[in-house]
């Protein structure tokens, strides 16, 4: 389902009574929201339900560039960094789009020209580095283009609330009772008995739904042994 975090905002401010039919928030109301909405999705991922959100990123590239960073802090691209690259695109000047191969980094390091070779990128290699993602091109623009990303995120990490994602909609119900519940104190309010049973029960489903449909997508970096080989999730 494509939906943006505001709509998420604005439809557990009405189950609130906060907002009426046809009302929009402030962008004060919209930020405690979120805020609210942050904090319960990282209280969430402690028992292993993290929300990932299938989003969409139009980035020009520039001409010799052949790496990108994509991210929240000092990036090329700022947006939220993506865990995983599902499907590229390219578009050129004239709106032509060709597709763009997503490879790893086992076959992007066998490019033994991949730091000369220009032309029209048709293979793009990411890895998900920190804070930043960080993308390669093969081959190196040799113009300006567009490239079309649609890559797996966490919901948590979508700074902008007009965004669109894709969100399983299972997890809608939940997120909208569980919001109300979570932000009601912050606007002065107590969440009916309706509501807060309605999000208790969503989300024992949610738990169960989550623990039989898991897609875990880590940040794993593997560091020098001492006595025997640790792995460090980041």
């Amino acid at each position: 389902m494509v939906i943006t975090t505001q709509k998420i905002l604005n439809s557990a401010l009405k189950k609130l009574g906060i907002l009426g039919m046809g009302e929009t928030p402030t962008a004060e109301m919209s930020q405690d929201a979120k805020l609210a909405l942050n904090l319960m999705l990282a209280s969430w991922s402690i028992r292993n339900v993290a929300i990932l959100v299938t989003a969409k990123d139009a980035l020009t590239l520039s001409p010799q560039q052949v790496s990108y960073t994509i991210g929240p802090v000092g990036a090329d691209f700022t947006s939220a960094r993506p865990k995983k690259v599902l499907l590229a695109s390219l578009e050129d000047e004239n709106q032509i789009y060709t597709h763009v191969d997503v490879i790893g980094e086992d076959q992007y390091i066998l490019y033994g020209d991949r730091d000369i070779v220009t032309g029209r990128p048709n293979r793009i290699f990411y890895e998900a580095t920190m804070p930043n993602g960080t993308f390669y091109l093969y081959y190196i623009p040799d113009r300006q283009y567009v490239l079309h990303l649609s890559s797996v995120k966490a919901f948590l990490e979508i700074p902008a609330l007009d965004a669109e994602f894709d969100l399983d909609e299972a997890y809608l119900e939940p997120i909208i009772y569980g919001l109300a519940v979570r932000m009601a104190p912050d606007f002065g309010m107590v969440a009916s008995p309706d509501i807060k049973e309605a999000a208790s029960n969503l989300f024992d489903t949610l738990l169960n739904y989550a623990a039989q449909d898991m897609t875990v997508f880590l940040d794993i970096t593997v560091r020098r042994p001492r006595a025997s080989t640790i792995y460090v999730i980041e």
